[in-house]
This record gives C-alpha cells, sequence and structure tokens, in this order.
C-alpha cells in the first residue's frame, strides 16, 4: 500500500511540474527574424541603440514599453531578453511562458536561474529571479554566444 501511495504521489507531482502555463511570447515566431519580421509580430520598435561587442556592433532595439529587448546579430533576431513576468513562479514548466512545450531543465535552481541549452533549436534559454522567487527576466541567446 505504501509503494502504490508513493508512485501516486511521483505521478501527481510530475503532473504539477507540467501542468499547462499560457503563453505572454511565441519566442520561435521571434529568433532568426529580421527586424521587420518582427514588427509585424511586437509592433513598432521604441528605441535602437548601437551595442559594441568585440569590436563589432549590432543594434539593440527596444519594444513594448522596454518590456522586451532585441539584439539583432547579422540583421536577425538573436539575443533576446523579456521582462514582463513579474507574476509569474520560477519553476520548472516555466519554459512554457514562451510558448514552449514542457522539458525538464538542463540546471534547475529557482534560486539563481533555470536554464535550457540547446531546446527546440534554441541555443540556450535561462530564467533569472526576483528577491520573491517570482521571474525576473528571461534571456535567451538563440544561435549567437
Amino acid at each position: 500500500m505504501k509503494k502504490l501511495m508513493l508512485i501516486t504521489f511521483v505521478v501527481f507531482l510530475g503532473a504539477c511540474q507540467q501542468s499547462s502555463i499560457e503563453a505572454i511570447i511565441d519566442i520561435k515566431s521571434i529568433v532568426g527574424k529580421n527586424q521587420s519580421e518582427v514588427e509585424k509580430i511586437l509592433g513598432t520598435a521604441e528605441k535602437t541603440e548601437k551595442l559594441i561587442v568585440n569590436d563589432q556592433s549590432w543594434d539593440k532595439v527596444y519594444y513594448q514599453y522596454g518590456e522586451i529587448e532585441i539584439v539583432y546579430i547579422n540583421d536577425k533576431a538573436d539575443w533576446v531578453t523579456i521582462y514582463m513576468t513579474a507574476e509569474y513562479e520560477m519553476t520548472r514548466s516555466a519554459i512554457q511562458l514562451l510558448d514552449l512545450p514542457y522539458k525538464r531543465p538542463t540546471y534547475f535552481n529557482p534560486d539563481s536561474a533555470i536554464r535550457w541549452e540547446y531546446y527546440e533549436g534554441i541555443m540556450e534559454i535561462s530564467f533569472f529571479p526576483d528577491l520573491d522567487g517570482k521571474i525576473f527576466f528571461i534571456y535567451i541567446k538563440a544561435f549567437t554566444k
């Protein structure tokens, strides 16, 4: 009987981790797209600045009142930072906020970061917490380190 209860608990716990979360953004519709394609999804850019890394200059573009920042590398959306996350918990199923299916994270420590690597064609997706255990921001490196 105890073994059956333990198995039931483990199955229940797994189901809780995979619960469905409504997406806040479809990240795959953005990464790899040029600026005009991204603007069709996120609206007109509010601000653009030059970002210089290792003697290379890239455009850093802000959307939706600064809630989304995108660095375009080789004219493609590559590094994406999303700040509209303050109401969401740092959980294993948080990946669904990006309209991606549940998958166990590569790294899980909700006090410091949750990370998925080489997932759905994206190099790295990281969630970082605020002091209350909610998601402070999400950082995506689609193709370039």
